[in-house]
């Protein structure tokens, strides 16, 4: 699934949008939260070189942008709570 996320650059006042591609979605510590509900997803980005060490994000800050999504947006949140998208 490919999406968009805004980040805030360090020289810039504004925000900046980057592209990139859920690989997997995890548990965020499957360890100490064992059967946790919440995911994360395992990104990576279009432009490796600006956002390496950014592996992870959250789904509530990304904006999907593509037309097929290759992984149910049903995984990524519990299913008694709906997921909403919101534009930064």
């Amino acid at each position: 699934m490919r999406f968009k996320m805004a980040f805030e650059i360090e020289d810039s006042s504004r925000l900046s949008w980057f592209m990139g591609t859920v690989s997997s979605v995890e548990v965020a510590d499957p360890f100490q939260w064992p059967n946790s509900p919440w995911r994360l997803l395992q990104v990576s980005w279009h432009e490796p070189a600006l956002l390496q060490n950014i592996k992870r994000a959250s789904p509530w800050l990304v904006e999907v942008v593509s037309s097929m999504p290759l992984i149910h947006l049903s995984l990524l949140s519990p299913q008694r709570k709906k997921l909403r998208f919101t534009h930064i």
